[in-house]
Parts: C-alpha cells; structure tokens; sequence
C-alpha cells in the first residue's frame, strides 16, 4: 500500500477481488472504509479468473496492476485505476 496525507493506494489482489463479488459491503469490511452504491464504474475490472487460469492471470496483472483509492479523512473507497492488458 502507497500512503500520502489524503490517501491510500491498495494494490489490487484477488481478496479485493472475491470481496468485490461478496458484495460492496464485504470489499469495504475488507479495507475499513464505505464503499458507494454506484462503484465502480467499470465492474469488468474485477472480474474473478477461473481457478486454471487463476495463478498465471493473477501473475500477469502484477505487471501492471490496478489500485484502489481511499480517501483517508473520509474513510471512503473513491475510485481506482491503473493496470492495462495491452502493450505499452
């Protein structure tokens, strides 16, 4: 995790990932913070790889990972970003 005064930065791991799937509520237990109704705005981004793929998918967007920002006077999750598939 990235800290500045005002925010932190999560590194996006399946755990973020199988949470986001449980339900807003369980990504925000998981993180500590509240996590709006209409996040996120792209849900595709936390799509769950299948358990065969898992492991190398998983590995592959360490490359370029996604992060979660949370605003930290706020206690809320306010967006993400980051991670790309495609070539640089």
């Amino acid at each position: 995790m990235f800290e500045t005064k005002r925010l932190e930065l999560h590194e996006v791991r399946l755990e973020h990932k199988v949470a986001f799937h449980q339900g807003r509520e369980a990504l925000g237990r998981l993180l500590g913070v509240t996590v709006a109704e209409d996040w996120p705005e792209f849900p595709e981004a936390f799509a769950v790889p299948d358990q065969k793929a898992g492991a190398d998918e998983e590995r592959g967007s360490m490359l370029w990972p996604g992060y979660l920002f949370v605003d930290r006077r706020e206690g809320a999750l306010i967006g993400n970003g980051g991670g790309s598939r495609g070539g640089v």
